[in-house]
C-alpha cells in the first residue's frame, strides 16, 4: 500500500501547526514562501530561538515535523529559524 502524499496546501497548513505547537510562543510568526519545485520554504521567527545555536534551533523543529509529517517533512525545503532582534 502507498502512502498518500500531502498537498502543497497541507502540506504547509500542517506543517506551520507543528512549529507554532512545538514553539508554544505567541509571539511566533511563521513565513512561507515557495522554494525550488514547489517546495515551501519557512523564516521561523521566536525568541524561543534566543541563544541558542542554529543546530540546537534546527533540533526543536525537526524531530516534530518528522515524526508528524513522515516522509512529507522531506519535501520542506529548508527553515530559517531566528530570533526577533536577528530580524530587525
Amino acid at each position: 500500500m502507498t502512502a498518500v502524499r500531502l498537498s502543497y496546501k497541507a502540506l504547509v497548513e500542517q506543517a506551520r501547526a507543528i512549529i507554532e505547537a512545538t514553539l508554544r510562543d505567541p509571539d511566533a510568526a511563521v513565513h512561507v514562501e515557495k522554494a525550488s519545485r514547489s517546495r515551501p520554504a519557512f523564516v521561523v521567527v521566536s525568541q524561543q530561538f534566543e541563544g541558542r545555536t542554529q543546530r540546537e534551533r534546527q533540533d526543536m523543529l525537526w524531530p516534530a515535523l518528522e515524526a508528524e509529517l513522515g516522509a512529507d517533512a522531506t519535501r520542506i525545503s529548508i527553515i530559517f529559524a531566528r530570533t526577533w532582534d536577528e530580524v530587525k
